[in-house]
C-alpha cells in the first residue's frame, strides 16, 4: 500500500499501539525518532500529529510527553447493548458480563456510555425506537436471541454503525467480530476424559434453541469428538434438548430417558448448571451412584451456592473477561471505522469436583 508520508504517521501509531485493546492512551516516541523510522521529514511528522492531535487522537504534555489514544477523544462513546429479555431470575451469568461491560466502559478513555436495549420488550415499536437511537450511538453489542435480528443488523449496516456479536447465534458471525467462550475446545477435552476414564454411553441435556446455539452446537461437536463417536463402535451419545434450562427441565429429561432405554447412561453432560443440579437429583431417586456408576457435568460456571446440594463439577465461563473484551472489541472497531476484527474465543476454566470420579477430575486438570 502506498501511503502518502502524512498518512504513514497514522498507520505507523496505529500498528505500532495496536495491541493496546484497553483505549487508554500510551505514550508515543519523539518526533524526531518517528521522522527518521518513517524516512519522512520532522516537518511533515509535525504536521501530521498536529492534524491528529486536531482529530483529538493526539496530546501533549508539558514536561510529560505526547500521548496517543486509540480510540478519538471526544466526550463519550455511545453504545447500545442489545439484550434479550430474560424469564428466568436466576441468571448471575448475564449479570456477571454486563458487570465486565460495565467496568471496560468506566475503565476507558475516552468515556464510554451504554443504553441497554431489551428486544423483548412489550412495546409494538421497539425496532423503530432502537433504529432511531442508533443514529445518536457509535456501535452495538448484540446479544444472542435477538428478536428482528436481521432488521437490526440491516439498519446498522445502512447507518454505519459497527456491530459485535456476543456468543453469536449466526454462522456467518462466528469467525469474525464475535466475542465467544471456547465451547468447543472445552467440551473435546470433556469428551477425551471421559472416554479415558472408561465411560461409555452419555446423554446430553443442551437447553433450549439448539439450533440456534452456536454454543450448543460447538459443546456437542466436541464432545462427540473427544468421546469418540464414529471411531468407536461402543461408544453412544443420546441428545435431549429441552423446553427450558431450569432444574425441573433436567431433572424430567433424566426421567424421560431412563425410562425409554435399558441401557445405562455413565456421563451426563449438560449445557447448563441448573440442568445438571435436576439430572443429579433424578439419577439419586433411581438409586444410580453419582459419581461412582454416572458423573454428571453443568458448562455454565455459576455460583448457586444457595441451591448446590452437591458440589457440582462445571466449567467456569469466563463472563466478566467476556463482557470487558467485548467492549474492548467495539471499540476497536469503531476505531477502525468498522474494520473487521477475528473473533475471539476464551478458554474456559472448571470447578467442583463432587459429580466426577477423581480419575476423570486428574484428566480435567484438577490437582
Amino acid at each position: 500500500m502506498n501511503l502518502k508520508p502524512g498518512e504513514r504517521v497514522k498507520e505507523y501509531l496505529s500498528g505500532k499501539f495496536k495491541s493496546n485493546m484497553s483505549g487508554q492512551e500510551v505514550r508515543i516516541p519523539p518526533i524526531r525518532k518517528i521522522a527518521a523510522e518513517l524516512k519522512i521529514s520532522l516537518q511533515t511528522a509535525q504536521r501530521s500529529l498536529k492534524l491528529l492531535a486536531d482529530a483529538g487522537r493526539i496530546r501533549t504534555e508539558v514536561g510529560n510527553g505526547t500521548f496517543y489514544c486509540p480510540v478519538p477523544r471526544s466526550d463519550s462513546i455511545r453504545i447500545i447493548l442489545c439484550f434479550p429479555e430474560l424469564s428466568m431470575p436466576l441468571r448471575n451469568d448475564w449479570e456477571l458480563i454486563n458487570t465486565g461491560i460495565i467496568y471496560a466502559a468506566s475503565h476507558h478513555t475516552p468515556r464510554i456510555s451504554v443504553t441497554p436495549f431489551s428486544s423483548h420488550s412489550e412495546r409494538d415499536n421497539y425496532l423503530t425506537l432502537l433504529i432511531d437511537e442508533l443514529d445518536h450511538a457509535d456501535g452495538l453489542i448484540l446479544f444472542p436471541y435477538i428478536d428482528k435480528q436481521e432488521e437490526i443488523l440491516q439498519a446498522c449496516k445502512a447507518k454505519g454503525k459497527p456491530v459485535v456479536f456476543f456468543n453469536p447465534s449466526r454462522w456467518d458471525t462466528v469467525t469474525s467480530n464475535s466475542v465467544s467462550p471456547d465451547s468447543f475446545a472445552v467440551s473435546l477435552k470433556l469428551g477425551q476424559a471421559m472416554r479415558t476414564a472408561g465411560r461409555r454411553h452419555a446423554l446430553m441435556i443442551l437447553s433450549p434453541r439448539t439450533a440456534s446455539s452456536i454454543s450448543n452446537t460447538l459443546r456437542y461437536s466436541g464432545f462427540v469428538t473427544g468421546f469418540g463417536i464414529g471411531h468407536d463402535r461402543d461408544a453412544t451419545i443420546t441428545v435431549y434438548e429441552t423446553v427450558r434450562a431450569p432444574e425441573e427441565f433436567g431433572y424430567q429429561a433424566v426421567m424421560e430417558c431412563m425410562a425409554q432405554r435399558h441401557e445405562h447412561y455413565d456421563v451426563i453432560y449438560c449445557s447448563g448448571d441448573l440442568l445438571a443440579l435436576g439430572a443429579v437429583k433424578a439419577l439419586i431417586e433411581h438409586g444410580v451412584k453419582v459419581p461412582e456408576e454416572t458423573s454428571v457435568i453443568g458448562c455454565t460456571g455459576l455460583d448457586f451456592q444457595e441451591i448446590m446440594r452437591v458440589n457440582l463439577t462445571r466449567f467456569v465461563q469466563p463472563f466478566n473477561q467476556m463482557g470487558r473484551e467485548l467492549i474492548n472489541m467495539l471499540c476497536e472497531r469503531i476505531e477502525n471505522t468498522g474494520a473487521a476484527l477475528p473473533a475471539r474465543l476464551l478458554p474456559y476454566g472448571i470447578t467442583g469436583g463432587g459429580t466426577t470420579r477423581p480419575e476423570e477430575n486428574a484428566l480435567l486438570g484438577f490437582e
